[in-house]
Parts: structure tokens; sequence; C-alpha cells
């Protein structure tokens, strides 16, 4: 086994289980929910499953990037009052994963250059696209593979700014 391999094994199993209770919409250390004593969701977290609640400064950062990065109608994809985790993930300076409703919807990383940024991930960019909010593309593709150029004649619906490099 690489040594690598070895790391991340040993990672997830010290790594905390983190549930989460659609019903309640709160995150919960179980398999069933505290509350309404529904069953839980599993949150897939990158290990180790640092997580911590985004409070504070930290919860209005979270709102201000998702509110700059989706522009005006930021509102229909995530409205605000929700409950936010962040897990800390490998980065070269500092970098989070955003949990809301259950689910990562983005990554949170510090650029030197360009202060907080954040790098969308399909729950989010799923909402963007069916809301039509925020830079969105529809194409007319079965799947969209890592590296693959699209094509204009392949986009159906798009609003993109004029020079937008997308990777996969």
């Amino acid at each position: 086994m690489h040594v690598l391999d070895r790391a991340i094994t040993i990672l997830k199993k010290i790594a905390v289980r983190l549930f989460w209770c659609p019903r309640c919409n709160v995150p919960v250390l179980g398999r069933r929910c505290g509350i309404c004593d529904s069953p839980t969701l599993p949150i897939k977290l990158t290990p180790p499953g640092d997580v911590r609640p985004a409070i504070g400064a930290e919860y209005r950062e979270v709102y201000s990037l998702l509110k700059n990065y989706v522009g005006s109608r930021w509102r229909e994809v995530i409205p605000r009052r929700k409950v936010v985790l962040l897990n800390k993930v490998q980065y070269p300076d500092m970098a989070d994963e955003v949990i809301i409703d259950g689910q990562v919807m983005f990554h949170r990383f510090y650029d030197l250059k360009r202060g907080w940024r954040i790098k969308p991930l399909y729950p989010l960019v799923h909402e963007m696209t069916e809301k039509r909010v925020g830079y969105y593309a529809v194409v007319d593709l079965p799947k969209v593979v890592r590296g693959y150029e699209v094509h204009r004649d392949k986009v159906l619906e798009a609003n993109l700014p004029d020079r937008e490099v997308v990777s996969t």
C-alpha cells in the first residue's frame, strides 16, 4: 500500500462521522435525529473531517462570497439563515468545504493576490443552473469529461462573461 493511501485510510478511520437531518435541516452526530427521530443522511467530508460551524465574521464572509459569485439573485440559490459548516481541506494557503443543507456546496479558498474566493461544486452549480442565476451554461452533451472543450454549437443556453474559462 502506498504511503498516501495508508495516510488517507488512517484519516478516514479517525474522522468525525457527520450526518444531516433533512427534516430539521441541522447537522447530527448520529444516524437518527435527536429532535424529530427521523433517519439522517451522511455528509461526505474530505478527511480528516475537521468540521466547525461558521459563526460571526466567517458566516458573513461565506454569504458575501456567495453574493459576489452568484450576483444580485443569490438568495434564490441559498437563502440566509441556514446552518453553515466549514470543513478544513488541504490547500497551499487556506481552504474550507462549505456545507449548507447537508451538502458541500462550494470550496472557499484564499488566493494571495485576490483574497477569499469560491469554487462552486455540483450542488451549487445545479441550483444556479436550475434557477438561471449567476454564470451558467446548459449544454447538449450526455456527459462532460475533464479537459473537454465545449464548442459553441453544443451550448443551448448560457449566461457567461465575455472571457470565461471553465474547468471541470
